[in-house]
C-alpha cells in the first residue's frame, strides 16, 4: 500500500507542478489537482471512449481521499454521446478505488449508472458498471458491463 500511495501522490503532485495551478509552497485543502484522461473500452458491449475527470485532493498530505467530476464520452457510435460523472477515489491496499455515478437525460429517457474502477500504480485499471435505463414509458432496463482503462493524459482528453 505504501508504494501505491507514494506513486499516486507523486503523480497527482506532478499534475499540480506542471499545471501551475498553485504557486510554490501553497498548501490549502481542498486542492484542485487538475484533469486526467483515460481511454476506456468495454468488450462486453463494444463501447469505447474517454473518461475525463477533474481531481480534487480532500485529504492534504496523506493523499488518500479524492473527489472528482467530469465527463464520459462514448465515441463508439455516432452521434458521440457525453454523460456527466461525479464521485470519489480512495487509496486502498490493492489499488486506487473509484466509485462514480453517471447520468444522462435524452429524449428517449434517463440513464443512470454506478461505476467502480480499480487502478494500479500506473493509473491503468479495470471497471465494472451497472446501468439503469428508464424510457419514460415506465419500463426500466438494467445492464452490466466491464472493461479496461488506460491513462492517456494528465491534462485534457483528445
Amino acid at each position: 500500500m505504501n508504494h501505491l500511495r507514494g506513486v499516486s501522490i507523486s503523480i497527482l503532485t506532478a499534475i499540480i507542478l506542471f499545471s501551475g495551478v498553485l504557486p510554490a509552497g501553497a498548501q490549502t485543502f481542498p486542492e484542485f489537482l487538475g484533469d486526467a484522461c483515460w481511454q476506456y473500452s468495454s468488450p462486453s458491449d463494444g463501447d469505447f471512449g474517454f473518461l475525463r475527470l477533474g481531481i480534487t485532493d480532500m485529504s492534504g498530505p496523506s493523499g488518500l481521499h479524492f473527489n472528482m467530476a467530469g465527463v464520459v464520452t462514448s465515441t463508439s457510435a455516432l452521434p458521440i454521446v457525453d454523460s456527466t460523472i461525479t464521485g470519489n477515489a480512495e487509496v486502498l491496499s490493492d489499488g486506487i478505488h473509484f466509485t462514480l455515478t453517471r447520468s444522462r437525460f435524452s429524449g428517449s429517457g434517463l440513464t443512470q449508472s454506478v461505476m467502480h474502477i480499480v487502478l494500479d500504480a500506473n493509473l491503468n485499471g479495470l471497471f465494472r458498471e451497472e446501468a439503469i435505463f428508464d424510457d419514460s414509458q415506465q419500463s426500466a432496463v438494467t445492464s452490466f458491463r466491464s472493461g479496461s482503462l488506460f491513462l492517456t493524459s494528465l491534462s485534457s482528453c483528445p
